[in-house]
């Protein structure tokens, strides 16, 4: 959920969300959005990479480097279905890396809008809807980004990104209160017209879990 402050040749992810990572959305030198609406909760985030793959089930060219990372001997290129490591370069198992990011939730006051914040400097709000279900609201925001390359496939592959976070904000039954977001954060990169991105073909995407970061070890 993510949105992201990394740089244009990252080789992507959050968000910001999240980070939740993507490349940043220009709002001003260092100037943060206004977040619409009303806030209804700030939150602590973390996401667990639960699934990552390019089109044609081509992988990235720094792939076996990155498993090398896990003491994995793979050939990404040929092995398939192709192992998970091959596209940690491209998409980090974990968002962010550390520590947890705080984003905000905003409702807008008609229509069911919604907003979801990372007050990051340059990031733009992701934006999008919300819906009243069982035990809180059903959150559907998003977010289009552009100016990035793939490094991890090759240094001529500028994509843009579309950046979408679903989840359930949750109340308290009695007080009604937000006390918590659990979801899932979704990064889709596709090649711009003029992009050679070989060996990776577009577009590559992942999915992250999004929830509250593990309790802190006991002293």
């Amino acid at each position: 959920m993510p949105q992201p402050a990394d740089s244009p040749r990252r080789t992507a992810a959050l968000l910001a969300l999240i980070t939740l990572a993507g490349p940043v959305a220009c709002t001003g030198a260092n100037e943060i959005a206004e977040c619409p609406g009303t806030e209804v909760g700030t939150f602590l985030l973390v996401g667990t990479r639960a699934s990552a793959s390019c089109q044609g089930d081509t992988a990235p060219a720094d792939g076996a480097a990155q498993c090398a990372k896990a003491e994995l001997t793979v050939d990404c290129q040929a092995a398939r279905p192709v192992p998970a490591c091959c596209f940690d370069g491209l998409f980090p198992p974990v968002i962010p890396a550390a520590p947890p990011f705080t984003f905000t939730i905003t409702y807008g006051s008609q229509g069911g809008s919604a907003a979801l914040c990372t007050g990051l400097a340059k990031a733009n709000p992701y934006l999008g809807t919300r819906t009243s279900v069982a035990g809180g609201e059903s959150l559907s925001v998003a977010l289009d980004t552009a100016g990035a390359v793939l490094g991890a496939c090759a240094g001529t592959c500028a994509v843009t990104f579309h950046h979408a976070v679903t989840g359930l904000v949750a109340r308290d039954p009695v007080s009604g209160a937000a006390t918590g977001f659990t979801g899932e954060y979704v990064e889709t990169a596709s090649a711009t017209p003029s992009a050679a991105c070989a060996p990776c073909a577009t577009p590559c995407t992942a999915t992250w879990t999004l929830g509250p970061p593990p309790p802190a070890p006991a002293p």
